[in-house]
């Protein structure tokens, strides 16, 4: 028997601008969505598309997280935040390596680990506008397909 899979992911965020504070923490849920979840997604597509492997799937957006996309404020704060990520991380891996043991290999391959994904993420945002989301005016949903 063949059957068929339908992929469909759906994205909301609650709306967490806050131009009043430096930082907000409510702005951290979709900084965090950004590196862990939308970049890592883009980064297979393209792969999947680049290998020539075909692939259909539905992505729903919704117009709150649509929004914060497009916000230079927050996508400012969020190059920000990758850049002091960066950096932590690279202060953690200097860390776990003076002490290594048997014990603390974990360690250092997590700090190395975490360093990579936001410097992988930093890198997906050059040029800056790539997550800026720019749908149709008037447009309730959009079809892409993404082949070779």
């Amino acid at each position: 028997m063949n059957g068929y899979l339908a992929l469909v992911l759906h994205a909301h965020l609650p709306f967490v601008r806050h131009p009043e504070h430096e930082e907000f923490l409510e702005e951290d849920w979709l900084y965090e969505a950004i590196t862990e979840t939308y970049l890592p997604l883009l980064e297979v597509f393209e792969r999947l598309a680049g290998d020539g492997v075909p692939f259909r799937l539905t992505l729903s957006l919704t117009p709150t997280l649509i929004s914060m996309l497009r916000d230079p404020l927050l996508m400012s704060r969020y190059a920000r935040r990758l850049d002091r990520l960066v950096e932590l991380a690279d202060q953690e891996v200097r860390r776990t390596l003076s002490f290594v043991t048997a014990d603390h290999v974990d360690k250092i391959l997590d700090a190395a680990l975490n360093r990579r994904l936001f410097e992988a993420a930093r890198e997906e945002l050059e040029p800056a506008d790539r997550l800026m989301v720019t749908p149709e005016e008037n447009t309730v949903s959009q079809t892409v397909n993404i082949r070779q």
